[in-house]
């Protein structure tokens, strides 16, 4: 039996504390949380597949445009464990959320060693993009973990192909694929790493195209591995076929894609987002310090202060505090690393490292394409936990850590291939200015923990407010996001309608109404026609979280533009007084 080593011991010690830090951020105030995105409506309703007799094949195909079935099916399972509930939506992206922590820091130490594990799972633990989205019923934190799985399989494939990890890179990237469409860009990521590897480096090319000569080289273990991920998505590819068809699938998201003429406003506009989310300069700040000490105490212990150096000290010293500063006035710090550490990264004869170059090369380029929303960044930012990882491992290997007159072992190889400190300090200087040009600003820690229950408030306080004709509820009609939906549905008091515009609600005067602000982009009452004005009965304020503001405003995150609330206006039929 081999004994652990000590560095090993207290990376796994400092993982599992970092775990219960970041669920204890995730699971804060949880009582109260609601679904209020549009998204999570879809998500809830569709999770009723598990109270269905016909189990999965129940699924409701609203979902398709949204999402493949992986959140869904988590969503499901939930239900079945804690029952029908907004409550069992929002969990399974919380626990995926918070093993998304362990699944970091082994990516995170398989890429650059002992210590970037740690550094990597404080990281995420403590960044508040993710804190934000695990607490919403969404598809995007499973999707990350998916991703990051996928990634971490693909490290091990290229780093030694075998049957069993083909078939387990097969697995992941199909799953991923399962979560969110573009969960194919993994294997795609994967396969650059391969291809660059094959074009720098004599040697990877020897082994590669001389093996594949054999029965299973890595080219048909390759083959093999795109197989079984085509085998894994295979069946919700038909159920597309079968409900509309995949072309008019895909004609669907392409209409988000904005054109080269529009990559640059859309970077401009998810980096002003990354600062939105970041919570602030302080926990900038706080998190490189965590994360700075996590990893220098997993990998050199007690060890780290035991030295009398001066210039080592200065060294030290200058890391912590230069890179909290560095975090705090720059929030998107892990991306604008990325542009120095890339070609490096890209040339690398590891193939982690290559592969973490390709990932951030290649979604650095495909993101600003696509409509500007906040969600869309978190794979990116997940590229750049792993960055600022390998950049902290890298400063404390150059210091001269001593443990008494004896120099500390080093089991593992110096990590190198972010090069000179002077690109990254350019690439940083060039990122505070854009940054200053964006105008952006941050959401206070408050608002990440604020409530979001008022639509399921409305619709439980609903029979305050309408009164039943003639011994039977009435039919209501609803304008606005699905939760709306959910909440009737599990409520199921009132008959309801979903309708798309003003013109369903004049039409339908003879019924009771919902209205949701959200779903306009100047608010709806600015454009309220006067005969539904007249039937306000009731209107609920409710202060967007910041996943949905910036959803429903991306503009929020400039500092020019306010932040809107949103209003729920709940409208009585045509000529019934008011009180009745």
């Amino acid at each position: 039996m081999s004994r652990i080593e000590p560095s090993t011991r207290r990376e796994l010690l400092a993982v599992s504390i970092l775990t219960l830090l970041g669920a204890g951020l995730r699971f804060w105030g949880y009582g109260r949380l609601g679904l209020n995105h549009f998204d999570e409506g879809i998500y809830a309703l569709s999770g009723l597949w598990s109270m269905s007799p016909r189990g999965l094949a129940g699924l409701d195909p609203l979902v398709i445009a949204y999402a493949p079935p992986g959140f869904p099916f988590l969503v499901g399972v939930s239900v079945l464990v804690l029952g029908v509930a907004d409550v069992s939506a929002i969990f399974a992206s919380t626990l995926c959320g918070v093993a998304t922590i362990p699944a970091a820091a082994w990516v995170g130490r398989r890429t650059f060693g002992v210590g970037a594990g740690a550094a990597s799972a404080a990281l995420v633990a403590l960044s508040m993009p993710h804190v934000a989205f695990s607490r919403k019923a969404m598809t995007d934190v499973p999707f990350g973990l998916a991703w990051l799985i996928a990634i971490g399989l693909g490290g091990r494939f290229l780093e030694k192909p075998t049957l069993g990890r083909a078939v387990a890179l097969g697995l992941s990237v199909g799953t991923a694929q399962l979560f969110k469409y573009n969960g194919w860009l993994t294997g795609v990521i994967i396969a650059l790493a391969a291809l660059t590897g094959l074009l720098c480096h004599v040697d990877h090319r020897r082994s590669w195209f001389s093996a594949s000569r054999l029965r299973f080289g890595p080219i048909h273990l390759s083959l093999l591995a795109a197989g079984v991920a085509l085998v894994v998505y295979w069946p919700w590819f038909q159920f597309v076929e079968r409900h509309g068809g995949y072309r008019a699938l895909v004609t669907h998201h392409q209409s988000y894609l904005g054109g080269i003429a529009r990559w640059f406003p859309y970077l401009k506009q998810q980096q002003a987002q990354l600062v939105a989310l970041s919570g602030g300069a302080t926990w900038g700040a706080f998190t490189w310090s965590v994360a700075w000490l996590s990893c220098a105490w997993s990998r050199y212990g007690r060890g780290l202060l035991s030295s009398n150096s001066r210039h080592y000290w200065i060294q030290l010293v200058a890391g912590l505090l230069g890179g909290g500063l560095a975090l705090a006035a720059l929030s998107s710090l892990p991306w604008w690393i990325g542009i120095a550490a890339a070609p490096w990264l890209l040339a690398s004869t590891i193939p982690a490292h290559r592969m973490l170059g390709s990932w951030w090369f290649l979604l650095s380029i495909l993101t600003p394409f696509y409509h500007p929303y906040a969600r869309l960044w978190l794979p990116l930012h997940a590229a750049g936990w792993l960055l600022v990882a390998g950049l902290l491992l890298a400063y404390l290997q150059s210091a001269s850590f001593e443990e008494g007159d004896r120099k500390l072992e080093r089991k593992t190889p110096r990590f190198k291939p972010l090069g000179p400190l002077l690109p990254i300090l350019v690439c940083l200087a060039i990122g505070f200015l854009f940054q200053l040009n964006t105008a952006a600003r941050s959401f206070t820690l408050a608002r990440f923990y604020q409530e979001t229950s008022t639509l399921r408030g409305l619709i439980t306080d609903l029979p305050h407010t309408i009164r039943p004709a003639s011994g039977r509820e009435p039919e209501l009609v609803v304008l606005g996001r699905r939760p709306l939906a959910y909440y009737l549905l599990l409520q199921g008091r009132y008959p309801f309608r979903l309708v798309e515009s003003l013109d369903d609600v004049v039409q339908s005067s003879d019924a009771w109404a919902i209205l949701d602000d959200a779903l306009f982009d100047g608010g709806v009452q600015a454009v309220l026609p006067s005969e539904l004005k007249a039937r306000v009965v009731e209107v609920r304020n409710e202060a967007l979280d910041p996943v949905t503001l910036l959803d429903v405003s991306p503009g929020s995150a400039f500092t020019r533009n306010a932040i809107r609330s949103s209003s729920i206006l709940v409208l009585k039929p045509s000529g019934l007084p008011s009180g009745d």
